[in-house]
């Protein structure tokens, strides 16, 4: 098996367009700096770099790669906290040990881009993991109690996920969405904002194969 996540990339050019839809206004008022946190070949960022001014870029990956920290990215947010503010999560697997990290940590800023890839766990039809019972609130046991998940089942707990940061003043001020065609695979794009004052604690649209689409959003 893989010593670490993979990516996929046969999607790359509706995960690229994805991030555009957010970088390019972000990018007005802000300085990008990116945490790439499944970095793999870097793809993504490779072709990003060559159009937005990035100001730095960290590469996380479990694999020994090139010009790539091998370390859990979702430990290391823990541990040290944001060095960036847009937060990128491009794995096969479950993205929320790094955006429940990125959640609870401290921003360098009131405003972040967070970017996951929903590839396993909810974005099957399999088992739902302990971290997504944590978020909805129920104990770890229910993961071996728990059905596979259904359609409806996973799209409540989806929006548990999604929404964790609203127990410590995060909220969602826009967000897309898309997947590839015949896949149960989806990648979200999320404008997050902490409210003045709110602490550092923890706590849509349907699947489209044309481009990314705009998610409803509180722009409170």
């Amino acid at each position: 098996m893989p010593a670490g996540p993979q990516t996929d990339n046969t999607s790359l050019p509706l995960k690229l367009a994805l991030r555009r839809k957010l970088l390019a206004p972000f990018a007005e008022s802000h300085e990008l700096r990116v945490m790439d946190c499944c970095a793999g070949g870097r793809r993504i960022w490779t072709a990003l770099r060559k159009e937005f001014p990035v100001k730095s870029y960290i590469a996380f990956d479990k694999k020994r790669l090139p010009g790539t920290l091998r370390v859990d990215s979702a430990r290391w947010i823990r541990q040290v906290g944001l060095l960036g503010n847009v937060i990128d999560v491009d794995t096969y697997g479950e993205p929320w040990p790094q955006y429940f990290a990125a959640l609870e940590a401290a921003w360098p800023g009131p405003q972040i881009l967070v970017f996951l890839t929903l590839g396993m766990g909810l974005g099957t039809l399999g088992k739902i993991s302990k971290a997504v019972l944590k978020a909805a609130g129920l104990k770890p046991h229910w993961h071996n109690r728990l059905p596979p998940a259904s359609l409806q089942l996973r799209d409540i707990f989806l929006s548990y996920c999604l929404t964790r940061g609203c127990d410590n003043g995060t909220i969602i001020t826009e967000a897309w969405e898309a997947s590839p065609a015949g896949s149960e695979t989806r990648y979200f794009g999320l404008r997050l904002r902490r409210r003045k004052h709110a602490s550092a604690v923890r706590k849509k649209a349907a699947p489209t194969t044309a481009g990314p689409q705009r998610k409803g959003a509180d722009r409170g």
